[in-house]
């Protein structure tokens, strides 16, 4: 990366550690590092459910829906970009339970007309996880409700 500062924005666009490791140390951030990343990968318990590591996707709002808040394209193809990638964890983004409680006009929102299009968005997801990683690779997927 260039332009190292700790206050300007710039993408994360880390092919290798030894380059994240070298502007860690060059912006002097009080980050650690562990070369093991065992311990993420190990399965772990959650209720009933077990994910197959420790990593995570957190809800992050797209705002792609369509007007009646179906998720369209990009966010199928985000969250079966976020399966391939192996998180044991992927929690879909905030969704409205109502459309006036929506937040933005594009907002995701699950209701009757729109629970087909949910359905195929899980499916997608779970078939991009097991298609890059294996039909034992089953990771525990959750929505953000919101209103």
């Amino acid at each position: 990366m260039s332009s190292l500062s700790p206050d300007t924005h710039r993408r994360f666009l880390y092919r290798d550690s030894e380059t994240l490791k070298r502007d860690i140390r060059a912006l002097a951030l009080p980050i650690p590092w562990d070369e093991d990343i065992g311990p993420l990968l190990e399965p772990v318990g959650v209720g009933p459910h077990t994910l197959p590591n420790r990593l995570a996707v957190h809800p992050m709002e797209g705002f792609d829906g369509d007007d009646e808040g179906r998720p369209g394209e990009p966010a199928i193809r985000r969250y079966s970009r976020y399966a391939t990638g192996g998180a044991g964890l992927i929690w879909f983004e905030a969704t409205a339970v109502v459309k006036e409680g929506r937040s933005n006009p594009h907002q995701l929102c699950l209701r009757r007309g729109s629970a087909e299009a949910f359905q195929h968005l899980v499916a997608e997801t779970r078939r991009a996880a097991s298609a890059a990683l294996g039909t034992d690779h089953r990771p525990l997927l959750i929505l953000q409700l919101t209103h």
